[in-house]
């Protein structure tokens, strides 16, 4: 049976041992338990959620507003959900006095995020628009380096942020990679894409990147395997272990995308992302309906 569908318009569907996590567009936070149903709802800060992961059942965050020029990030603990602050007093208070509700720890950021990663236990955060940081459990800085401008010298956006081995490796809006280590800034192969970089999605297949005229790459080892043109933006993508094959959620199709080509069902809905809940993927689409994938 699919999970009981969400209340509210969906954004992103976090899984991990500890917990499932459905993320609203407006800064909704749903726990569900291992078969889906729903366990508890909150909102811990009122403006929207642009970057997350979890850690050791926690929700870590970075809310973003342009509007109220307010942005945050925090860990909040999942176990204890209470209601957060409403719109009314970040708008009068600012981010320097509002914290999301049940924060472990909680930092106002003077600058946009980008992207974030959170891996074991540390957070990786990149910041419009050089900025780079890693932090600990604790919400305490690690270290902290410049992230390597264009060759005209103008920043470069960052889309994605994923840690391998001893190193953070981060994906650029115009396709360019960089490596970064405590000790050293390393230039990687960069995507061969011919627009911009949109999405990346990581998984033992390697990775799908996704460019904004909606063409989906698979890229293994950093050899292109296999392209595919969507019909539109895409919500969500997920590695199948099962169908060896990236599943990818978007507008109006779910599709999957194997090493000898790839299957498409066309609907009507709007697919916020796809995830794996009691060994099932599912996708869920922006009325807030979970359908299992098809294979």
């Amino acid at each position: 049976m699919p999970p009981d569908a969400c209340p509210f318009s969906p954004k992103r569907v976090l899984v991990s041992k500890d917990v499932v996590v459905v993320l609203g567009t407006d800064g909704e936070v749903q726990q569900l338990r291992d078969d889906g149903t729903p366990l508890n709802l909150h909102r811990p800060y009122p403006i929207p959620i642009v970057a997350a992961g979890l850690m050791e059942g926690d929700l870590v965050a970075a809310w973003m507003d342009h509007e109220l020029r307010v942005a945050r990030l925090a860990r909040v603990d999942l176990a204890e959900p209470r209601r957060g602050v409403d719109r009314a007093a970040v708008r009068r208070d600012g981010a320097m006095t509002t914290h999301p509700a049940g924060h472990r720890w909680s930092h106002a950021l003077d600058a946009e995020p980008m992207a974030m990663c959170v891996n074991g236990d540390h957070v990786a955060l990149s910041l419009w628009p050089d900025g780079f940081y890693v932090i600990d459990s604790e919400g305490r800085e690690q270290w902290r380096a410049a992230v390597p401008r264009g060759k005209d010298g103008t920043p470069r956006a960052v889309v994605d942020l994923q840690h391998d081995g001893d190193r953070w490796v981060l994906t650029m809006r115009d396709g360019s990679r960089v490596a970064m280590a405590e000790d050293a800034v390393t230039e990687l192969k960069p995507e061969q894409v011919d627009d911009p970089v949109v999405l990346v999605h990581h998984g033992k297949g390697g990775r799908l990147v996704v460019t904004s005229d909606h063409v989906a790459s698979w890229v293994e080892n950093d050899q292109l395997v296999l392209q595919a043109t969507l019909s539109g933006p895409v919500g969500g993508v997920l590695w199948s272990n099962d169908q060896d094959a990236w599943l990818i959620a978007g507008w109006r199709e779910r599709v999957v995308l194997r090493r000898d080509g790839f299957n498409r069902w066309s609907g009507d809905e709007v697919h916020a992302d796809v995830a794996c809940i009691d060994g099932v993927a599912y996708s869920i689409d922006n009325r807030g309906q979970w359908a299992a994938y098809p294979t």
